[in-house]
């Protein structure tokens, strides 16, 4: 029986986590406040919602790695207050990633989300999956770097990929009482090479993804990629997410 090992959100676009004991979804964002703000590297039109993002005109750790180690204290008050909203921390943490000049702060409100994928996405890593790949790649990736929302433990290795069986999919799981649908694997671009300790490059995790999927043929539904590692669920139904909920197949 698989489970919930623990979930986490993102609220600042490549920045790092944090870990929750419960984590709110609906159809409207997946995960609430994910990616709900954002560091633009270059001014621009902020009203309009391009679907999906470009990484390009944001700091992430696929540009930036420094971006892997940012944990600001969010405060969200009725999702209108959070700290990095004033100059004087904005510019700290510009310091702290290396970027020239003033930084644009892009806020969705919590109307939509800045992932590179569009829906009301919550993201997947089954850990049996990652052991796997650490033991191909002879070193110690861990899961932090693939910044996902929902760990999942006791499910056979490759198992989720089963869930995937076509862009959009139709195969349905539920998270204790959340339902969702499984719509393809998570396409891995250069954020995992930053070290989320040291705000590093320090390993060349897409290569290695892409020759531990190609030795058993796998390649994502949606682009034909093989550097996947997990998969998306889109939301069906409003509802919290806890460690220890159990996830099955309907």
């Amino acid at each position: 029986m698989s489970e919930v090992s623990s979930v986490r959100f993102f609220p600042l676009k490549g920045g790092k986590a944090f870990e929750q004991d419960s984590l709110a979804v609906n159809t409207n964002v997946g995960v609430v406040n994910d990616r709900r703000l954002g560091i633009r590297r270059h001014s621009g039109d902020v009203t309009a919602r391009p679907e999906p993002f470009k990484k390009g005109e944001y700091h992430v750790c696929a540009n930036n790695p420094a971006m892997a180690t940012q944990f600001p204290n969010f405060v969200f008050d009725n999702l209108d207050t959070y700290e990095l909203a004033s100059a004087e921390r904005l510019e700290r943490v510009g310091q702290r990633i290396g970027a020239e000049g003033s930084l644009l702060l892009h806020d969705t409100r919590g109307a939509y989300h800045l992932c590179d994928t569009s829906g009301p996405q919550v993201s997947f890593l089954n850990l049996a999956t990652l052991r796997a790949f650490e033991k191909f790649a002879g070193v110690e990736v861990g899961p932090d770097r693939f910044r996902m929302n929902v760990w999942i433990a006791g499910l056979p290795a490759f198992a989720e990929y089963d869930w995937v069986d076509k862009y959009p999919g139709t195969r349905e799981i539920m998270v204790g009482d959340v339902r969702m649908r499984i719509d393809d694997a998570c396409e891995r671009c250069k954020a995992p090479h930053a070290n989320p300790k040291t705000g590093e490059f320090d390993l060349n995790v897409v290569p290695e993804l892409k020759r531990f999927m190609d030795a058993r043929g796998y390649k994502s539904p949606h682009r034909g990629i093989s550097m996947v590692m997990g998969v998306y669920g889109v939301v069906l139904s409003d509802g919290v997410i806890r460690p220890g909920d159990q996830i099955r197949l309907v």
